[in-house]
């Protein structure tokens, strides 16, 4: 069916008059005729009949008034272009976000985010395996995403890279070598390591590159995340592991960061969403913000 039929009963019927509707229409009085005569084959009754002073509707025809404006409000209400307001959404987003992003990026996110929609609630949690099977059925907006992305039909954006650093307690028996930067491969291999894994299924690159160095390095603490416990630096003489970014802003006199004395792949982190979602005017905009404030503290 016409849908532009619709339109046109529904303005002869508030009108009551082919003269008036076809103004209203911008169409020849004998093209909404026409119209006219293709709805009363289809509905098979006449509709509107003449009275004195216009049309008159038949009781099919007020039958229809009411259905036919609830149809062409659907449509409208479907075609309407889509808006996003942040000031008074009251949407609740969900990130996928590693510790990382807690321990690095999440204070001037949040800021940002809470600033430009105070109604709004943000949900950062946390990521595994299967973080992607979540976003494709969307329930995450977005996952921060540290290691080897996911093939198609994801989108994948490149946030930022950065080195691996070394970090030892300001008491460790490498602290002076640390703090000069003489920090040596077999120095490094001599004390135990503090390994954090944010995801048992993500392998950590630092052991990858060892391993094709023909070395390995002794792991004697395992942790799904770091928190801000760096005594443990000190306390049990080990050397911990992380990208650049997590010791910014670190008290020096606490933890002594140095470079590794092994070439190592830079951490790239990405920002992963489902091509669902790329037009969502709620989910561009979150996009936007969190692209903007990271490439802020680059």
């Amino acid at each position: 069916m016409d849908l532009n039929l619709l339109v046109v009963f529904h303005h002869v019927a508030e009108c009551q008059s082919v003269t008036v509707a076809a103004d209203r229409l911008a169409l020849s009085q004998p093209a909404v005729s026409h119209a006219l005569n293709r709805l009363r084959q289809l509905f098979d009754d006449p509709l509107f009949v003449r009275e004195k002073g216009g049309l008159g509707l038949t009781r099919r025809a007020m039958e229809l008034v009411e259905p036919v404006r609830g149809v062409l409000d659907a449509v409208e209400s479907v075609l309407a272009p889509r808006t996003f307001d942040p000031s008074t959404t009251r949407r609740r987003f969900r990130i996928g976000a590693s510790e990382y992003v807690s321990a690095t990026l999440l204070p001037p996110i949040a800021s940002a985010l809470h600033a430009a929609a105070p109604h709004a609630s943000f949900a950062f949690e946390a990521v595994d395996a299967s973080v992607f099977e979540h976003l494709a059925k969307g329930e995450f907006e977005a996952v921060f995403w540290g290691t080897t992305p996911p093939a198609d039909p994801f989108v994948v954006t490149e946030l930022f890279r950065e080195p691996h650093v070394g970090a030892v307690g300001s008491h460790h028996p490498l602290a002076a070598q640390a703090r000069s930067g003489t920090v040596g491969l077999e120095d490094y291999l001599s004390f135990p390591h503090w390994r954090v894994n944010y995801a048992a299924s993500m392998p950590s690159v630092i052991d990858q590159t060892l391993n094709d160095m023909g070395r390995v390095r002794r792991v004697a603490l395992e942790t799904a995340s770091f928190g801000s416990n760096t005594a443990l630096l000190d306390d049990a003489r080990l050397i911990l592991t992380l990208p650049s970014r997590v010791f910014k802003g670190k008290n020096r006199d606490d933890v002594i960061v140095f470079s590794l004395p092994f070439a190592s792949p830079e951490f790239i982190y990405y920002l992963i969403w489902h091509p669902r979602s790329k037009s969502d005017p709620g989910s561009l905009w979150l996009r936007s913000q969190l692209i903007r404030e990271v490439e802020k503290e680059l």
